[in-house]
């Protein structure tokens, strides 16, 4: 697999070639965009990625014509999604994930979650974390320390510093990933966490028509990542417009959603139906279905 760092390096020697062609310092493009030339340095070095029109922004005032700006701006598209396979994901540990992932939301004003499959990270509780982080690949993870590194992270729920909204589906959270008094417990943690100042919970009936149907699910960290989590590792997504897509469709979703009281409303009738489950002979053990590879060994499905 290519390298990133060596591609965006590689991307911003060809920009800084683009300049000098023109025959112009770098605090010469620094003015004429409005940028700083420290800024101008560190893109054409490789430790920071352009945004699209800021490549389009560059080319243009070095000169360069439609078609090879078009070439340039198909380039830094391609640079702006990174895919990491779970192997590499795998190195860090769960915990080691975890504090990753906490490090970027610590970043970020507004996260944004929509999954529809499973209860996101800083929802869950301890019993469901652990369920959701064990039965991968990788039998020697440290599975405590994952659900623990996870706990951690959700202390910044009661901060009231950042805000955290959600999407999820009504039909998703009624499936058997664990057994039912888990889950039953799960359902009081989200109405619970529903209630906080930071934190607002969007339900999507399952008598209701979806707008749209959801294919994966994704985070949006402010208007700057999306990442999303696949079975095979994870992508992040850094375009512009691609985010913008991707805040399109969860706002379109989120619209369509019940809030508040009416969202609590569904989970505490959930929790109820799961709590007439519990010692059922009609729910055998083997009903429950295992952890995906990637929530097993990278932990970070939120």
């Amino acid at each position: 697999m290519t390298d990133p760092v060596e591609e965006r390096r590689a991307f911003g020697q060809e920009l800084r070639a683009l300049r000098r062609r023109a025959g112009l310092t770098g605090g010469v493009v620094a003015g004429r965009l409005g940028w700083t030339q420290p800024k101008v340095s560190k893109i054409e070095n490789g430790h920071q990625l352009p945004t699209v029109a800021e490549v389009r922004a560059f080319a243009e005032t070095a000169g360069a014509d439609s078609r090879e700006t078009g070439r340039l701006i198909a380039r830094i598209e391609s640079l702006t999604i990174t895919v990491s396979g779970w192997r590499t994901l795998q190195r860090s540990g769960i915990a080691g994930g975890q504090q990753d992932l906490s490090e970027l939301e610590s970043r970020s004003a507004v996260i944004r979650r929509l999954d529809p499959s499973i209860v996101p990270g800083l929802l869950q509780t301890a019993e469901y974390a652990r369920v959701m982080l064990s039965g991968g690949p990788d039998a020697t993870a440290d599975v405590g320390g994952g659900v623990e590194a996870r706990l951690r992270r959700q202390e910044k729920l009661y901060t009231g510093s950042q805000r955290f909204t959600y999407v999820l589906l009504e039909d998703a959270l009624r499936r058997l990933v664990a057994e039912p008094d888990v889950l039953a417990v799960q359902m009081d943690r989200i109405a619970q966490l529903s209630t906080l100042p930071t934190v607002e919970v969007g339900i999507l009936a399952a008598d209701r028509r979806l707008p749209l149907a959801p294919i994966h699910g994704f985070s949006i960290f402010d208007d700057h990542l999306v990442q999303i989590e696949l079975e095979s590792g994870a992508v992040d997504i850094t375009s512009p417009s691609d985010i913008q897509y991707y805040r399109q469709i969860y706002d379109v979703l989120d619209a369509a959603c019940l809030h508040d009281d009416a969202a609590r409303e569904i989970v505490a009738s959930l929790a109820a139906h799961f709590r007439s489950m519990v010692g059922s002979s009609h729910v055998p053990r083997s009903s429950v279905t295992p952890a995906s590879p990637v929530e097993s060994n990278r932990g970070q499905r939120s």
